[in-house]
């Protein structure tokens, strides 16, 4: 740092000033700035003779005062900054985005739920408003309890007498109240409109924690986001045909997706009095003891089914006979085909609750479809992964090792023999 008195001309008028060349911290290069303007040096010697042996002990100063120096740096700073005025201030702008779902919160009877609730318990804290809040900012802009309570002033909604530790409290009451209030938000849906109980789409997820430590419920398991090393639980979501829940159940973390699907559906069915109900779920779900409770339920279901060649031999067959194929076409698909046929599965699977096997027979039907656009799709994928697996082939078995468990292993060389 070298502070110094400068003159420089502009037009061939001199100006006096105090600048200062320093490093700069970001950019590691030489730089400088002035740190006090005195203006016009012949104005300034008219006025006062003695003005440049002033500036010049004022530089001194400020070379030997660190705190003169700082107080000079911060008003330089302010100068160049324009401030509005209190009265021009722009005040803080609040959101009424909580107005539509307070709305909805009401006609659902929500609110009337949490504040009897307060009621029967003698609770001495607003249980209602901390649980609107809670939901409405995790609707409106999630992150953590802690982060959405430090933001509270932003909703024109008075939020502000909510406490943290009575935001986390409530996460209790909800966990304890889980069915009452799932029950409580089903009616006040059936209220609102004709609601159809016969269509039911169950899907799985996974949710994982920032965590390593294990306890009855997070427990590691086949992560979808690929968090195998972290902690997790399993969350099964049945939705109605508009997309609505029905209803949720958490389950530990190692807990295999086609275990969970029977548990919700008949607890559904147990608290709906619904007997006429159709299971929509993806091929993960779709073992055949889960198919078999069901069919023994008498619920109607449409899985997705293991690939065309796990068919028997009479079924593909039966399933590549043009007759019953029923073709039409669109401006995204130039070809495509459906197709209706009865189906037998007998299969044999192991009694997790008496460790033998047993046979499983299932009465269905068969829907397949077929797609020239998918078809187009597949083609080309496939041709990559031979065209891949010849590569590995051609490489010699130590690529082939190398390769570990890609998909395009599977496939055969020009031989026959398997990668």
């Amino acid at each position: 740092m070298a502070i110094s008195v400068s003159i420089k001309k502009f037009k061939g008028v001199e100006y006096v000033y105090i600048c200062e060349s320093f490093r700069d911290p970001l950019t590691r290069k030489p730089t400088s700035r002035v740190l006090a303007s005195y203006g016009n040096k012949k104005k300034l010697l008219e006025k006062d003779p003695d003005a440049m042996e002033k500036i010049q002990k004022h530089a001194e100063q400020l070379r030997a005062d660190s705190s003169l120096y700082s107080q000079t740096i911060q008003e330089t700073v302010l100068s160049r900054v324009a401030a509005p005025s209190a009265a021009d201030r722009r005040p803080d702008c609040r959101t009424c985005k909580p107005a539509p779902y307070r709305l909805l919160w009401e006609q659902l009877g929500i609110s009337n739920y949490f504040q009897n609730y307060r009621h029967n318990y003698r609770i001495g804290w607003d249980v209602d408003k901390t649980i609107f809040f809670s939901v409405v900012s995790r609707l409106i802009a999630p992150s953590s309890k802690r982060s959405s309570w430090l933001n509270k002033e932003r909703f024109v909604f008075d939020f502000s007498d909510l406490r943290l530790d009575q935001i986390y409290d409530s996460l209790d009451i909800l966990a304890d109240r889980k069915e009452a209030i799932v029950k409580k938000l089903n009616d006040g849906i059936g209220r609102l409109y004709k609601r159809d109980l016969t269509i039911a789409l169950y899907d799985v997820t996974t949710l994982y924690f920032e965590s390593f430590i294990e306890d009855g419920l997070r427990r590691r398991g086949m992560s979808k986001e690929h968090r195998t090393q972290e902690t997790q639980v399993v969350l099964g979501l049945l939705v109605d045909a508009d997309g609505i829940p029905f209803n949720y159940e958490i389950f530990p973390g190692n807990t295999a997706e086609v275990h969970t699907l029977m548990e919700v559906v008949k607890k559904f069915s147990r608290d709906y009095g619904v007997q006429n109900v159709t299971v929509v779920a993806d091929s993960g779900l779709n073992q055949y003891i889960n198919l078999e409770a069901l069919q023994e339920s008498n619920f109607n279901f449409i899985v997705g089914f293991p690939p065309y060649i796990k068919l028997s031999v009479s079924d593909q067959q039966k399933l590549l006979d043009c007759d019953g194929w029923h073709w039409s076409s669109s401006p995204d698909d130039p070809r495509w085909g459906i197709k209706e046929m009865p189906l037998s599965i007998e299969r044999t699977v192991v009694d997790k609750s008496t460790g033998q096997r047993r046979p499983v027979s299932l009465k269905a039907t068969c829907i397949a479809t077929y797609s020239a656009k998918r078809f187009e799709h597949d083609s080309q994928e496939l041709e990559l992964k031979w065209q891949r697996a010849s590569d590995l082939v051609a490489r010699g078995p130590a690529a082939v090792k190398a390769a570990g468990r890609s998909g395009y292993r599977g496939y055969g060389n020009s031989c026959g023999r398997p990668l």
